[in-house]
């Protein structure tokens, strides 16, 4: 689920409301985007306090509240697994020797003939994330050069621009 949060945005939006069902009567739970299994939230700065409250806690607690009842949120384990990964990608050891091929093939960008803008020094940082993340998932705790390589074209292809002239070829 993706929200895209504005001043529009009720807290009601985002967990869901109780309705009054007139064959039971009593308030039915419908839930709202913050149950989904994985959300997506943009530009939560620019919802107004009440919303971002709701989205805080969901985040904080793995918890919302609506009408006085507490639901608990399933995907904080989800989210839990997806931070132990990340964590563990950092722990990847990176040599200063592939930090420098990564950095020299980022920069061979700038200087090559058909390219108008090379990558930047972002780009580096991605392909250094990628790079750990491809040793992780190969089972080795260290990057090797042919993790640089097998990354590098696909993560670098979008963050440059090609020249008029060169046109767009693949990479």
């Amino acid at each position: 689920m993706t929200l895209v949060a504005g001043g529009h945005l009720l807290p009601s939006d985002l967990t869901g409301v109780s309705v009054y069902s007139q064959a039971t009567g009593s308030f039915d739970f419908h839930p709202g985007p913050l149950l989904a299994n994985i959300v997506i939230a943009d530009e939560v700065n620019r919802a107004n306090p009440k919303a971002q409250s709701a989205m805080l806690e969901a985040m904080g607690e793995g918890q919302i509240s609506v009408d006085g009842h507490t639901h608990g949120l399933r995907q904080i384990r989800s989210i839990e697994r997806v931070r132990d990964i990340r964590a563990a990608c950092r722990r990847v050891t990176l040599a200063p020797e592939m930090a420098s091929y990564i950095v020299a093939l980022s920069a061979a960008t700038r200087d090559a003939q058909g390219v108008r803008f090379g990558v930047s020094p972002r780009g580096s940082l991605n392909v250094a994330a990628m790079t750990r993340a491809r040793a992780l998932m190969q089972g080795r705790d260290f990057v090797m050069a042919d993790d640089v390589r097998s990354v590098v074209v696909p993560v670098l292809a979008h963050r440059g621009c090609a020249s008029v002239d060169a046109g767009c070829g693949s990479a």
